[in-house]
């Protein structure tokens, strides 16, 4: 009884950790036939956080490993495996997104270019979703704990869609200025957004107004729903 009641809590565990590892931005993209810098930029952007993200969850992974080897030992009865399920619990609830947390970071504030030069793809001087969703992503990769995008928090799951002049954050329209806060390391967070290979860098080039600011505290939100995992159900022992 006491083995079955401890494998079970183990799998409670896993559950939780399984929706935390499997964190990720989603983005649809049309496909085209023209080849730019801006795109070749982005797609090598795309392997290297698809690359950082496989470290994040092999990381992930051998963490896990070794809790469960400790919970499976002979010493660790099931009230530590309580104890320690309730620890992971409250730091679930803030890596979903569900608590209200503040701390140091950076602000972002950009807007479209009001220069245009003639000949140039006007595109190039706009603000597009793929252009937040990669600083997100390099946010992330800096050890941002939590962002928002015009005060909307972002979660595991956040869809950021072009609408427009506009863009889509989750179920919220926002219109430029667009307002990028994060919680994290000022300098770190400050630091990869203005190395010499970020998408900002490429950004100024074509006269997007952005400035960036650091701040002691930043206060961002808990999400006010509970997200719904339409195709995701456990998969039960001997699915393939």
């Amino acid at each position: 009884m006491e083995k079955n009641r401890k494998l079970f809590i183990i799998v409670i565990i896993f559950i939780i950790a399984g929706f935390i590892t499997g964190a990720q931005f989603k983005e649809n993209q049309g496909s085209s036939d023209i080849i730019t810098i801006r795109s070749l930029y982005e797609e090598q952007k795309s392997i290297q956080n698809e690359q950082l993200e496989i470290e994040r969850l092999n990381k992930s992974l051998i963490e896990l490993s070794d809790k469960l080897e400790t919970y499976y030992g002979e010493e660790y009865d099931v009230d530590d495996i309580i104890d320690s399920l309730r620890k992971d619990l409250i730091t679930n609830k803030i890596l979903a997104g569900q608590e209200e947390i503040s701390g140091p970071g950076i602000r972002i504030r950009m807007e479209d270019s009001l220069e245009y030069a003639e000949g140039q793809n006007i595109n190039n001087y706009i603000i597009h979703n793929g252009d937040i969703l990669q600083i997100i992503n390099d946010l992330r990769g800096a050890g941002a704990k939590r962002i928002a995008i015009n005060g909307a928090p972002i979660i595991w799951n956040s869809k950021i869609d072009c609408n427009g002049a506009t863009i889509k954050v989750g179920r919220e329209i926002f219109a430029p200025p667009f307002i990028i806060e994060a919680i994290g390391n000022p300098e770190k967070l400050e630091g990869i957004l203005m190395s010499p290979d970020s998408i900002i860098h490429l950004m100024k080039l074509w006269d997007i107004r952005i400035h960036i600011s650091k701040r002691s505290n930043i206060t961002i939100k808990g999400i006010d729903y509970i997200p719904r995992f339409e195709y995701l159900q456990i998969a039960e022992e001997g699915d393939e």
